[in-house]
Order: structure tokens, then sequence, then C-alpha cells
């Protein structure tokens, strides 16, 4: 079973051009229109634990502590029942039935720190030791930092499938 993610936009939503270019750009790889809401496939379920394991692991080289799971939206939300909203809050919001409501604003803060260091991963062949799930830690963070961004500049919702 895969874990797709959708933003409840359009392309013809999204303000900034150079973002437009790289949706349109990314869809079509992905193999998806552009006719409907922008929706990526992520992969497995296991495919957005590699991205929190591994933002883990880099927050808590960087800070030397683990991160407050609490504050951060990437590690803290559902990733079956929820949505993110483009509304800055600290903490991700649970309700009764489960459902959790994060920021896509803080997502997409939390995405920018780890930027550099998914880009910094080795490419298949190279010398360097692969971290596990290297390849689809790339995919899946590309994904959600597009997807992300497109909620941020749409202020529409961010929701897994």
């Amino acid at each position: 079973m895969g874990l797709d993610a959708m933003v409840y936009a359009k392309l013809e939503d999204i303000y900034d051009p150079e973002l437009k270019e790289e949706v349109k750009y990314v869809l079509r790889q992905d193999g998806r229109g552009t006719r409907y809401n922008i929706s990526l496939r992520i992969g497995s379920y296991a495919a957005l634990h590699y991205l929190r394991n591994f933002y883990t692991m880099v927050y808590s080289d960087i800070n030397k502590k683990r991160p407050d799971v609490d504050k951060t939206h990437l590690l803290n939300h559902s990733d079956c029942d929820g949505y993110y909203i483009d509304w800055e809050f600290s903490k991700v919001i649970w309700t009764d039935e489960h459902l959790s409501i994060g920021s896509s604003t803080k997502l997409l803060q939390e995405l920018e720190f780890l930027k550099e260091y998914v880009e910094g991963l080795p490419e298949n062949g190279e010398e360097e030791e692969l971290i596990e799930g290297t390849e689809t830690i790339k995919w899946v963070f590309k994904a959600l930092y597009l997807l992300a961004r497109v909620s941020v500049d749409t202020n529409a919702p961010l929701v897994f499938l």
C-alpha cells in the first residue's frame, strides 16, 4: 500500500512562477497530470519514516540532543489521519478522534533546515557509505518539500492520502 500526499490546490492557484514550473516538472516526472489537485506519490509509509529518522539524526548531531517530538511538525504528525494548514502554531494539534492538524509553515521551516543535509547525501555508486534508504529519503524530501511550499504559497491544506 502506498502513501500519497495532496495539496488542495490546482496548478493555476500557485502564485510563484518558479514554483509553478517546478511543480509542473515534478508532476510530469511522477506521471501525474496537472488538471486536478496537486498530488504526489510519497512511496510507502516506511519511506516517510526514513525521512523522519534522518531528520532526528541530523537534528541530534547538530544540537547534541534529540528533537522535542511534541514541537516538530514533521515527526509528530500522523501519516494517515490529518492534514497541514498554512497557519503557524508551535505544536501539532490532536483531536479526540486521533486526527492531527499540523502547520505547513512549520513543516516547511523544518524541511528548510534539513534541505542542505539531504542535498549532501551521497549519490548511488559514490565511494562513501550510503545511509540506509538514501534514495528514498531524497525522493520523500523532494515531494514533501514541494508540497509544503505549494501549501504555503496557495494557503491550501496538505493531506496524506
